[in-house]
C-alpha cells in the first residue's frame, strides 16, 4: 500500500519497569557532653562552671587555701569530667522508683537503653553504676556494618536502573523525533495526491501510523515522567547517605535513651578490634546495671534477650540456648533488626552476652538463630579501660 512510515514502527516496546526505592534512614545529630569544672574562690566559696579556671583563679585558691585541705578531701581547685556521686542524678533510683519491677526482668530493662546514632538506632545496656555501657560496634558504626552495605548496594542498584532508564530515553528520544518527522512529510504527500481512492488508501495507513506513534510517545512520555521523579529521590537519597556514612565513621557521641524516656549523652570510649563491641560511658550519673552470670550456659536453658527492635523500645522476647560454642552463645530467641547490642540473661537476670546479629536460613524455612557474644569477652576486651 505504499506506507512511508519509519522503521520499527511495527512494533510497541514493552515499557522500563518501574523502580521502587526504599524507605529514608533516620537521622540523629550527635550532641557532644561538656564538661563541668569546680574550684573555691578567695573567700572560700565553691563554684560551678562549664569553662576552665584561669591561671590566675588557680594561684589565688592556692595561696588562699594551701595546707587547710583535710585527708581525704578533694583537692581546693580540680577540674572533673562529672560531679562527685553523691552529686550525681541517681537514675538507678529514678528508674527504680517509677516502675517498682516485680520479676528480675523486668528490673534488667531498667538497665537496657536504646542508642540513636546518625545511620540508626541499636541498643546497650549498664555494666557498671559510674555509667559504662555495652553496645555493638556495628551500632556506633553503621558504616561499617551488614545494614550499611546492604542499604549502598540497594543505592548502587537503583543508580544501575536509572542509567538503564536513562540510555533507553536517550535512544528513543530521537527515533519518537524521527518519525514524527516522517509522518508530517507523509502526511503533505497524502493532501498532494489525486484520486480519491488512493488518497482515502493513504488517510488510513497515515492514521494507523500516527496512533502508533501517538502510543509510542504516550509509553516515552510517561517513563521520561518516572525517571525524574525517580532522579530527584536518588539525588536526595544517595546525597543523605553519603552525609549520614561520614558522620558515622566519627561520631563520638551518642543520644541514649532510658526506659521511662529520659534522654542523656553517651561518649565513645572504644571500639573493640577483633568483636564486634564497643564500650560507651554516659558520665555524670549514677546508673543502674547488669551482672554478670558466672555460671556455665547449657543447652536448653531458659534465656530472654531485651532490646529496641524494629525502632520500638524495651521489649522482651525469650527462647532457649540450642548451642555454647567458644565465643558465642546461639539461641533461637528473637533477635530483629535493633535489638542488636542488647543483653541476652538469665531468668535471674544475669547477663549471658551481647546480642549482635541473625543468622537465616531460609531455604528451610526457620526464622534463624540469634547469636550473642560472652560477656567475658567483652569485659575482656575493654579491661583496661573499665579498670581506669
Amino acid at each position: 500500500m505504499g506506507c512511508l512510515g519509519p522503521k520499527g514502527t511495527q512494533r510497541m516496546l514493552s515499557p522500563v519497569t518501574r523502580v521502587v526505592f526504599f524507605a529514608s534512614l533516620l537521622f540523629v545529630d550527635a550532641i557532644a557532653y561538656g564538661e563541668i569544672y569546680k574550684y573555691k574562690d578567695e573567700g572560700g566559696n565553691w563554684h560551678f562552671s562549664d569553662k576552665p579556671i584561669t591561671a590566675e583563679q588557680k594561684l589565688n585558691s592556692q595561696k588562699k587555701h594551701q595546707g587547710t585541705q583535710e585527708p581525704g578531701n578533694l583537692p581546693a581547685v580540680e577540674s572533673e569530667r562529672a560531679l562527685s556521686v553523691t552529686q550525681q542524678n541517681n537514675l538507678a533510683q529514678q528508674l527504680e522508683q517509677k516502675f517498682n519491677p516485680n520479676t528480675p526482668i523486668e528490673r534488667v530493662t531498667l538497665a537496657v537503653v536504646s542508642i540513636e546514632t546518625p545511620l540508626g538506632t541499636g541498643s546497650g545496656f549498664f555494666i557498671s553504676d559510674s555509667g559504662y555501657l555495652l553496645t555493638n560496634k556495628h551500632v556506633v558504626r553503621p558504616a561499617k556494618s551488614s545494614h550499611w552495605k546492604k542499604s549502598q548496594k540497594q543505592l548502587e542498584a537503583f543508580d544501575a536502573r536509572l542509567k538503564k532508564n536513562q540510555k533507553w530515553l536517550d535512544k528513543e528520544g530521537p527515533r519518537l523525533k524521527k518519525m514524527a518527522s516522517e509522518l508530517k512529510s507523509y502526511k503533505q504527500r497524502i493532501e498532494q495526491r489525486s484520486g480519491s481512492a488512493l488518497k482515502a488508501a493513504a488517510d488510513s495507513d497515515y492514521r494507523v501510523l500516527l496512533n502508533r506513534y501517538e502510543n509510542w510517545k504516550d509509553n516515552y512520555d510517561k517513563v521520561l515522567n518516572e525517571y525524574k521523579i525517580a532522579k530527584q529521590k536518588y539525588d536526595r537519597e544517595s546525597s543523605k547517605f553519603r552525609l549520614r556514612s561520614s558522620a558515622s565513621n566519627i561520631s563520638r557521641n551518642f543520644k541514649v535513651i532510658l526506659k521511662d524516656d529520659t534522654v542523656v549523652h553517651a561518649e565513645l570510649v572504644s571500639l573493640s578490634a577483633d568483636l564486634d563491641l564497643a564500650l560507651l560511658r554516659v558520665l555524670g550519673y549514677k546508673t543502674p546495671f547488669l551482672s554478670e552470670y558466672r555460671g556455665r550456659p547449657s543447652q536448653g536453658d531458659t534465656v530472654y534477650a531485651i532490646g529496641s527492635p524494629l525502632g520500638r523500645r524495651d521489649y522482651v522476647t525469650s527462647g532457649i540456648i540450642t548451642r555454647v560454642q567458644r565465643d558465642a552463645i546461639i539461641t533461637d530467641t528473637q533477635i530483629l533488626p535493633g535489638n542488636s547490642g542488647g543483653p541476652l540473661v538469665t531468668e535471674k537476670g544475669e547477663v549471658l552476652g551481647i546480642n549482635t546479629q541473625k543468622l537465616s536460613y531460609r531455604e528451610v524455612g526457620t526464622e534463624g538463630f540469634g547469636i550473642s557474644i560472652p560477656l567475658a569477652k567483652a569485659k575482656k576486651a575493654f579491661q583496661s579501660e573499665l579498670e581506669r
